[in-house]
């Protein structure tokens, strides 16, 4: 039960969709969810799918968060600082102040959004 499932978790490509796609990196499944929470997470940009997508203007799958998949949000998460990701602004996911977010103790994907506490916060 106690098991640690490593995944990779990205925007699913309709635009339209709020939704995310969560592959599990030992079996390769993927799974369509509303909502996923992830602790030790890392977020990834491939510089060449970035490249690919804003020289073809489509929509690829070149960017997401690889973590520890939560079966259960935490007891008080304080994911409050929107994180996005878009090809045209830079190579990096970017919080609100427009800083890189290249790590974070806990993500919450919900809503078609991404979330993660401040920095210099943590998680309990």
């Amino acid at each position: 039960m106690g098991e640690s499932v490593r995944v990779f978790v990205y925007r699913c490509t309709d635009p339209k969709s709020p939704r995310f796609a969560v592959r599990d990196l030992a079996s390769g499944t993927i799974t369509e969810v509303d909502e996923v929470w992830l602790a030790d997470a890392v977020f990834e940009v491939s510089p060449s799918g970035r490249y690919r997508s804003l020289r073809e203007n489509r929509r690829t799958i070149h960017a997401g968060v690889f973590g520890t998949l939560l079966s259960a949000p935490p007891h008080r998460s304080g994911c409050v600082v929107n994180v996005r990701y878009r090809p045209a602004e830079g190579p990096y996911f970017l919080n609100e102040e427009h800083r890189p977010v290249h790590k974070a103790t806990l993500v919450h994907f919900v809503r078609g959004k991404v979330f993660v506490p401040r920095e210099g916060g943590s998680w309990p």
